[in-house]
């Protein structure tokens, strides 16, 4: 097998990584393009059932790989920050 076809990496890695990004945060707060506040919720899991945006791209915008997620910003906030 060609190395470009070859997969690097476990699948099951994901999981994991979701949860420990999940785990920073207290808070998931959504906010428009523009800046403007829309919505806090308690997890990454309640945002994504309640906006239909996959979790997995909540985090990615939180953890700052992505600028936004579903056309909103995401910030994650932990308990005792402003």
């Amino acid at each position: 097998m060609p190395d470009w076809l070859r997969i690097t990496g476990s699948i099951s890695d994901k999981p994991s990584l979701m949860k420990n990004i999940a785990s920073r945060y207290d808070e998931v707060i959504q906010y428009t393009k523009g800046g403007d506040y829309i919505h806090t919720f308690e997890t990454i899991g309640q945002a994504a059932k309640e906006t239909g945006i996959k979790k997995s791209n909540i985090s990615a915008a939180l953890n700052k790989h992505v600028k936004s997620a579903g056309g909103y910003i995401w910030k994650g906030k932990k308990r005792g920050e402003l």
